[in-house]
């Protein structure tokens, strides 16, 4: 399977394993509670699964300033940042195309993935790497979501 790394706190604002009920995940994703775009400077015609990888470093500095940014824009409250893993893949989600425009409170650009039906998965700790790269499919395992 392919994936990308992303630094946190933005893997986890796209994958949020914090919201493991199929109710609440299907509500929270009709608003700007998850992040539908992963801003690049290139394009991809990668289209499909896409496994999320964790970058290594999250400073407490950055994750203040995140936390703050994001609370004031989107009402998401981050967890503290020793909760949030790095260095590994934390999920998977759908990239339906790549764009230069997007009405997504997320788009930034110059280019956006858009992204959808993101899933939670058990954490796998590996390295990432630059661009999309491989990771095995038989590492991925779903975490249970409830109802």
């Amino acid at each position: 399977m392919k994936a990308i790394s992303i630094q946190q706190p933005w893997a986890w604002l796209i994958i949020r394993p914090d919201v493991l009920s199929t109710q609440e995940r299907s509500r929270l994703l009709h608003g700007a509670s998850f992040k539908n775009i992963e801003n690049r400077s290139w394009s991809t015609s990668h289209r499909g699964d896409l496994a999320v990888h964790v970058s290594q470093s999250y400073s407490k500095r950055l994750h203040i300033e995140h936390a703050d940014i994001i609370y004031r824009e989107f009402g998401i409250v981050l967890p503290p940042q020793q909760d949030m893993k790095v260095g590994g893949v934390i999920g998977v989600v759908k990239v339906l195309g790549c764009v230069r425009e997007s009405p997504s409170p997320w788009f930034k650009g110059p280019w956006g993935m858009e992204l959808a039906d993101p899933r939670p998965v058990e954490f796998v700790p590996m390295p990432g790497k630059l661009s999309l790269f491989e990771v095995p499919n038989e590492v991925i395992r779903p975490l249970q979501l409830h109802p």
